[in-house]
């Protein structure tokens, strides 16, 4: 199955993460390598790199969506030195998931720019041991911002770095070890108190194997508790890979230490669940069923714990896919919140604890335009939504952005628009106000909306006359001037097929949405297709109007990703018949509409 996927890789692959590097909705896959035919070198004395041994590179394959990868490691620039692990994660809060390595020359930040190449970040300017092997992630400090701990093939072969809001990295003092080397690295609330803690194992210089479990108290730091749970009595033989994942679901995560000349070591948590928690069972709706990606922040008793879903442990395996979220006291998170990666914010209210709960991703837009309500004389009705052009740095394809219209018109109704009472009593002038129009501007999701002017335009006209703004978006300049289009007798056509040749004039006049036209693998997205109308009576010359109002999807970045790099087209197509026979095709720019759904 690999080989028909189209990933070929015989090199000394290593560490494997599955990553949504360029947003399109399916899962990536980002392929560590060290030296090939590189001996092992000793605990605790330092890797130094042979001459005469080939480093391939690590690799970056990107999913297709059908099925089949595509090498993309040249053009993004991700070959580093030779590496052991990779985890993804959004460091600096932008959306763009990047990616931290760990490798011979210590540890890097892979800056994901979204499109094209990814920016390097170096840790050795920090004074960070030069070979690093683990890495995890962490919000150990509650502030948002997700912090990240190493482990490395020399002394003290543990670091924790606290991250200074995605612009530097400050060391963070840990309970010492005797440590020559240190291998897995694991981030999990063993106590369920709501404060993620650390556990790693490492071997001394007399190759003993060791684990050590740090306990996170929140402002005063981390606590060696290794003794107090009883783990210095585990031997370990050339301790590796640590794995977290409550086994027998009670609440309380297990680990699953692997060992290089050994078996595994499953450790049961006893005790851990005394403190309340709750599970979280997150699903995706498109491709990336595992939510991987995905931001979840929990608040409970006035704390807030941050999260990420990663597609690797960080070192030679992969955690439980669930997540375990210690409560401490509270009986239930006030309020758990998900951001998927396709940009959808979700809240989930009241969840219960000391259960699992399955959370699916809601079916429904990351964003929205701002919308406009009028008061009709008993409350506020919703006009339309507004200024889906306006958008700055939308993107519509590689190295393109939108070029922003953020002037609109908008018809309201007359029958809509009603006097509201404004009058109050003062205190210096007695009764003021008068009767006003009175509209409300709404942002309902978070983007951020800048308006400047607002203005309304009456416009007095013969009782059976009917006035539209030239309300139209066009993907460039030179936009439309604004106008005014005036109609009288307007009649509906006499005749209305669509593309399959079915009659669709009835629901035509009932503002029925019809349409069994084929859709694409994109979702959102429809094949070609034509609605061709008969306007009935013969053409007699001078201006003929065509009035329709057409609603359609105005993708996010996130929807038109996959398309534009699967080279999908969209634009609207319309045959009009006259009387007479004659015919018109007329295809017109949509790249935009003028309101969403």
């Amino acid at each position: 199955m690999t080989e028909s996927a189209g990933i070929k890789s015989e090199d000394s692959n290593v560490g494997v993460t599955f990553i949504d590097y360029d947003h399109d909705g399916d899962l990536d896959l980002y392929v560590t390598n060290t030296l090939r035919n590189a001996p092992a070198p000793p605990a605790g004395q330092e890797i130094k790199l042979p001459s005469g041994l080939a480093f391939p590179g690590n690799f970056m394959w990107r999913n297709n969506g059908n099925g089949t990868f595509t090498n993309v490691t040249q053009e993004l620039e991700i070959y580093l030195d030779p590496s052991v692990s990779a985890i993804g994660i959004d460091y600096n809060n932008d959306r763009a998931i990047d990616l931290v390595v760990t490798d011979l020359k210590g540890p890097a930040i892979l800056e994901n720019p979204r499109e094209g190449k990814f920016r390097l970040k170096l840790f050795s300017e920090l004074a960070v041991p030069d070979l690093s092997l683990a890495v995890s992630i962490l919000d150990f400090n509650h502030d948002g911002w997700m912090d990240v701990a190493f482990t490395h093939s020399t002394a003290p072969g543990l670091r924790l770095w606290r991250n200074d809001r995605g612009k530097n990295f400050v060391q963070v003092k840990l309970p010492e070890t005797n440590w020559a080397c240190a291998f897995g690295i694991a981030a999990f609330d063993y106590d369920n108190d709501g404060w993620v803690d650390l556990i790693a194992v490492g071997e001394t210089k007399d190759h003993k194997g060791e684990v050590r479990l740090f306990r996170n108290l929140g402002p005063d730091g981390f606590k060696d508790v290794t003794a107090d749970v009883g783990l210095d009595k585990i031997q370990l033989k050339d301790p590796r890979a640590i794995i977290t994942g409550d086994f027998d679901n009670d609440g309380a995560t297990d680990l699953l230490i692997t060992q290089n000349h050994g078996p595994a070591v499953l450790l049961k948590n006893e005790g851990g669940n005394k403190n309340n928690w709750l599970r979280l069972n997150l699903k995706g709706l498109a491709d990336n069923k595992s939510a991987i990606g995905t931001k979840v922040e929990v608040f409970s008793d006035g704390i807030r714990q941050k999260f990420e879903i990663y597609g690797s442990n960080g070192y030679l395996g992969q955690n439980s896919p669930y997540l375990t979220v210690g409560l401490g006291q509270a009986k239930q998170a006030d309020v758990v919140r998900m951001l998927w990666p396709s940009g959808v914010l979700q809240d989930e209210i009241e969840v219960a604890g000391n259960e699992e709960h399955s959370f699916l991703e809601m079916d429904r837009r990351g964003s929205s335009c701002p919308t406009l309500f009028a008061w009709d004389g008993e409350k506020y009705q919703l006009v339309a939504d507004m200024l889906g052009d306006g958008v700055v740095g939308h993107w519509v394809g590689p190295g393109q952005r939108n070029i922003p219209r953020p002037t609109e018109y908008v018809k309201i109704d007359r029958n809509m628009l009603h006097e509201k009472d404004d009058s109050h009593f003062s205190q210096n002038r007695g009764e003021v106000g008068h009767p006003v129009f009175s509209f409300r501007f709404m942002e309902p999701l978070e983007e951020v909306v800048y308006l400047d002017k607002v203005g309304l335009l009456a416009v007095d006209h013969p009782a059976d006359f009917d006035v539209f703004p030239n309300e139209y978006f066009a993907s460039n300049p030179p936009f439309p001037e604004f106008k005014l289009v005036f109609s009288r007798d307007a009649r509906p056509p006499a005749g209305a097929w669509d593309e399959h040749g079915h009659y669709v004039l009835p629901d035509i006049l009932a503002h029925r949405y019809f349409g069994d036209f084929e859709m694409t693998s994109f979702k959102g997205f429809a094949k070609l297709h034509s609605l061709e109308l008969d306007l009935g009576d013969p053409y007699r010359g001078g201006p003929l109007w065509l009035l329709m109002q057409n609603t359609s999807l105005q993708p996010e970045c996130t929807r038109l990703i996959r398309p534009v790099f699967r080279e999908s087209r969209r634009t609207s197509k319309y045959l009009v018949r006259m009387a007479d026979g004659r015919k018109s095709l007329m295809i017109w720019d949509s790249r935009l509409a003028a309101r969403a759904p």
